[in-house]
């Protein structure tokens, strides 16, 4: 496993009141690696992670309404830092592959279908600085994935939570039994974040899923 800190962020996920406490802890964790003389955390303080919950879950109804099969059972939110100083959001794809009780979360990489992509303003923000604006020129030699996986994944992972569990069921799972839900960098860390099932969200954040 490569996240550092991977248990307490997933613990964070799991039981963090809202958004805002979650993000507060999420960014104490990333604090024990990344100084916080660094100017990212000038950036990162100005963010209210907690106002986009409804442009995601607005989003994600669109989504449901116009592109997503009702038969998709794995859903994979990619976050793709590169391409979100371009006013990109977060990477939508959808599967077919996975299985009611199935713990791994293999169909990532078989999605068959892929969706316009869900906006998330905070992370667009921080990404533009990083990439855009020479955020990552200021790191020195530290390694911004201290930073990057407890803020960029943690806390997007909170908001994600935040918008999915309190959705109707067919929102949330369509037609299927049980619907995955995944999320983490394009080509890195990816964790599975819950499940919709036709009783609701289920909140199961865990990067053990392999």
């Amino acid at each position: 496993m490569g996240v550092r800190h991977a248990g307490i962020i997933e613990q964070v996920i799991r039981d963090a009141p809202s958004v805002a406490a979650g993000a507060k802890l999420l960014g104490a964790i990333a604090r024990l690696d990344v100084p916080p003389t660094l100017p990212v955390w000038k950036v990162v303080d100005s963010l209210r992670w907690e106002q986009d919950v409804a442009v995601v879950r607005e989003t994600w109804v669109q989504r449901i309404r116009s592109s997503i099969p009702t038969d998709v059972s794995g859903v994979y939110f990619a976050i793709n830092g590169l391409n979100m100083p371009d006013g990109r959001g977060v990477e939508l794809s959808c599967s077919t592959g996975h299985l009611p009780g199935w713990q791994a979360i293999d169909f990532i990489f078989n999605c068959e279908t892929t969706c316009d992509d869900i906006p998330l303003p905070s992370l667009s923000r921080l990404y533009t600085w990083l990439y855009a604006e020479g955020g990552y020129e200021t790191f020195g030699s530290v390694e911004n994935l201290h930073l990057e996986c407890p803020i960029c994944l943690g806390v997007t992972a909170l908001v994600f939570r935040e918008a999915l569990r309190k959705l109707d069921t067919f929102t949330l799972a369509g037609e299927t039994v049980e619907r995955c839900y995944a999320i983490g960098f394009h080509d890195g860390d990816v964790m599975r974040l819950g499940k919709g099932t036709q009783e609701g969200y289920v909140n199961e954040p865990t990067f053990d899923c392999w």
